[in-house]
């Protein structure tokens, strides 16, 4: 089938989006990914909150996220992981506050934007049934009323995942519309399945996760020389952010009993373990939902320690984005700033 066939179209749709407002031009391609990395930081917070999080602990999610490397990275080009992000987050969101079936549309949404969303039903899955049991705790103890609001439940489940494929199928609409069948349709999704579980490519920059987790190989974008001048742009974390956040999920582990962190935990754990199992080659802005939702655990540790502690960190963590800023922006440095840090960090360059 001649059409896309690595992801699903939505990021696409917003691309197109971009390219007729602003032209087919380097605004126009990424203007949607800026547009929605930046929405996807208020709903961080907004999401921490409704995990009765406390304020300042989304204050201080909010702040990590936005000096995230790989979240910048990722918002800053024309690909699909920070719309499948965004759609997650205000998907998660709305599932916590209870309300089913906007989150459904979302991730119906963030699903059409790339398959991996797929890993977040687990999260979502969580979520629902923990709201089932404290309603049905709330609620007589009759067998009965038990028996029927069961039977309601798994209805509205089974409601809940018929608009996110219809949401889904929905996507493809233009294709259905520019005279393919439905029978191509099918055999789309075959090669897009195939696609993934069959790449035996190698790519200079591919990384394996265990690498992902501390930062240790980023991915090349773009680079321009001049006569002792060089330019680069990496998918980078902010390594800061990544190590802090290694030594929060120890800290924090004692606190998993309580929901607000159980399901910080399973979002880090659920978009990372995954993929050492995956078939394919990887890279390491699959990464992008774990290293977000990693800022959230950090944070919440954070907010453990002293005020000056905190500040401390925030302003190392700062000064880090600092630094490695000409990896993510591709500001023109000198050979003496990149032969300083590839001697430091070899695996980077």
């Amino acid at each position: 089938v001649a059409y896309e066939w690595t992801h699903p179209p939505v990021a696409k749709y917003g691309m197109v989006i971009g390219m007729r407002l602003f032209g087919e031009n380097s605004v126009g391609w990424r203007i949607g990914s800026a547009f929605f990395g930046v929405i996807s930081i208020l709903g961080i917070y907004k999401l921490s909150l409704a995990l009765k999080l406390s304020r300042s602990t989304a204050l201080i999610a909010t702040f990590l996220v936005s000096i995230e490397g790989l979240h910048i990275a990722q918002s800053r080009i024309a690909m699909n992981d920070i719309y499948m992000f965004n759609f997650y987050i205000w998907s998660l969101y709305l599932a916590v506050k209870s309300c089913w079936k906007g989150s459904a549309i979302l991730y119906g949404l963030a699903l059409s934007s790339k398959w991996s969303a797929l890993y977040g039903i687990v999260p979502l899955a969580f979520i629902y049934i923990n709201q089932y049991f404290v309603s049905s705790r709330a609620q007589s103890r009759d067998p009965s009323t038990l028996v029927g609001m069961t039977i309601k439940h798994v209805l509205n489940v089974v409601r809940l995942i018929l608009i996110t494929v219809l949401i889904y199928i929905l996507t493809f609409t233009p294709f259905i519309l520019t005279g393919h069948s439905w029978a191509q349709w099918w055999e789309l999704h075959r090669q897009m399945w195939y696609y993934h579980t069959h790449l035996i490519a190698t790519h200079g920059y591919q990384s394996t996760p265990l690498q992902w987790i501390f930062d240790a190989r980023p991915v090349w974008y773009w680079g321009e020389y001049g006569e002792g001048m060089l330019s680069n742009i990496y998918a980078l974390g902010n390594p800061l952010i990544f190590w802090f956040g290694l030594v929060a999920l120890v800290f924090q582990l004692k606190k998993l009993r309580s929901f607000p962190y159980a399901v910080s935990y399973m979002l880090y754990a659920i978009f990372t373990l995954p993929w050492f199992f995956s078939p394919r080659i990887m890279f390491f802005y699959h990464y992008l939902p774990s290293s977000v939702f990693l800022c959230i655990i950090l944070a919440s540790w954070l907010n453990t320690l002293s005020k000056k502690s905190i500040f401390y960190i925030l302003v190392l963590c700062s000064l880090s984005i600092i630094l490695i800023s000409p990896m993510l922006y591709g500001y023109p440095t000198t050979t003496h700033y990149w032969d300083r840090f590839f001697a430091i960090f070899p695996s980077w360059k």
